[in-house]
């Protein structure tokens, strides 16, 4: 069952201290907890490395097949005509969600819900901002949906032709948030609670059908989930087709990069993506809060959509990359992190958004740097005589939110100084109080190699008493 946030989450109401860039940026300022699943994919660390590389970037559809979606929320619908979310071609049957808890509207919201709050709203808002709109204005992408509405419907001519015709299967992304499983496969107990169930005629009619439209539609890569029954995904539709060079199946992770007990696994699995806690819209009712938000989306369904988001990343910067390619950069052990599992419950690896549009085929990032030498010079004024020893200096690093760490060295007796910190900006700090009171600090930006500082310049400060 997905628990709806129907709490206060966004207590803090004093003056902001950052400039916000994005939603989720907001939210983590807030409440660092509640975009944790993000976090742990390095979301905007992939959206500072695109929008620094100054790459032109490409519009970008993404086909959603799932329970359809609240067009009236303002993750979608924007507030006064600011941040709408070109649904494209979706029919109105597809802009309302016909699932009590929203699943629609989760899914799509991690995907491409707006980034406008933090230009039109109050900086305390519970607004977030889906994958693509980290980078992507809300007229340069283009989220489709399409109505999955039942098992049986799947089995006869209409719902062939809802998945046949319907438009998303011509885009270069379509998330399938759902599958079908195998009854026998399943306890009595799960058997009474667990939906989307197939006598095994029709569970292996439901698999060559799925089977035959997805390797049909060779220009689209399909995104499926994995399921969160606790069993291999042979015994799941569509998720049983991760083999295919066109498909990713996508299995769940816990926020400490474990399997989630529930989560399927298998041969099949292509990926895995955080699938606890993960932050998304819910249905909406005015005026907005956060209950119209659920902090604790969880399960492979909100696993998928991560990794449907970050494809579109890829698209933005190289609309070239074909399904395969796509598949091959997602999943590559250089671009991914390892998960917790056991040997016989595979999952893939973990998700990770930066290392991935940072692939030689997308951005080409410089290979990172661990650190960096930092080396330079105090000199005091001659009336001051020599600087005294024992005397240091401080970096003190400055994140979004202010310090984030500081590191003291002794200035050596020729008046220098040694530091070997990451690339980063920090300021360069001097306060010398014996036999005078000196102080002085400059902002610098480190990046790869040895950077040389010339001398902080130092001006007399009161003696302290």
């Amino acid at each position: 069952m997905l628990i709806l946030c129907g709490s206060l989450i966004f207590p803090y109401t004093g003056v902001a201290q950052i400039s916000p860039v994005s939603d989720l940026q907001n939210l983590d300022y807030l409440n660092s907890d509640v975009v944790k699943a993000y976090a742990i994919i390095q979301a905007t660390s992939s959206w500072k490395a695109i929008l620094d590389s100054g790459a032109t970037l490409h519009d970008v559809r993404i086909g959603i097949i799932d329970t359809g979606i609240d067009a009236h929320h303002p993750e979608f619908a924007g507030i006064s005509g600011v941040g709408v979310v070109n649904l494209g071609a979706t029919p109105l049957s597809s802009r309302k969600d016909s699932d009590i808890h929203g699943h629609g509207t989760k899914v799509a919201g991690i995907i491409g819900a707006n980034n406008m709050s933090v230009e039109s709203s109050p900086l305390y808002s519970p607004q977030m901002n889906g994958l693509l709109a980290g980078v992507l204005q809300n007229n340069q992408y283009q989220l489709e949906i399409s109505t999955a509405t039942g098992v049986h419907e799947l089995l006869f001519e209409k719902a062939k032709d809802i998945f046949m015709q319907s438009r998303v299967l011509q885009l270069p992304v379509v998330n399938m948030s759902f599958g079908y499983v195998r009854r026998v496969s399943l306890s009595a107990e799960q058997q009474e609670i667990i939906g989307g169930q197939l006598g095994e005629g029709f569970f292996q009619t439901a698999t060559g059908f799925l089977s035959q439209i997805l390797q049909g539609s060779p220009g689209t890569l399909f995104v499926v989930s994995a399921g969160n029954e606790h069993m291999e995904t042979v015994n799941l539709a569509p998720a049983n087709l991760g083999l295919l060079s066109n498909v990713m199946t996508i299995g769940a992770t816990t926020l400490e990069d474990a399997r989630r007990e529930s989560g399927n696994f298998g041969p099949h699995v292509s990926l895995s993506a955080p699938g606890e806690n993960v932050y998304a819209p819910s249905l909406y009712t005015a005026p907005l809060d956060s209950t119209d938000y659920d902090a604790h989306f969880s399960g492979t369904s909100a696993s998928a959509p991560m990794v449907t988001g970050v494809a579109g990343l890829l698209l933005a910067v190289n609309p070239a990359l074909t399904p395969s390619a796509l598949k091959t950069i997602l999943t590559k052990e250089a671009n991914t992190d390892p998960v917790t599992t056991d040997s016989d419950k595979p999952i893939g690896r973990r998700l990770n958004a930066y290392k991935a549009v940072c692939d030689s085929a997308v951005l080409n990032c410089p290979p990172p740097v661990s650190s960096i030498t930092l080396r330079g010079t105090i000199t005091l004024h001659p009336d001051y005589g020599t600087i005294p020893s024992g005397s240091t200096i401080s970096l003190i690093a400055l994140g979004e939110e202010g310090v984030s760490h500081i590191t003291i060295a002794p200035i050596l007796p020729d008046g220098t100084y040694l530091f070997t910190p990451t690339p980063g900006t920090y300021l360069l700090h001097v306060n010398i109080f014996i036999p005078y009171c000196m102080e002085g600090e400059r902002e610098v930006t480190l990046s790869a190699g040895e950077a040389r500082v010339e001398d902080v310049e130092l001006q007399e400060c009161p003696v302290p008493v």
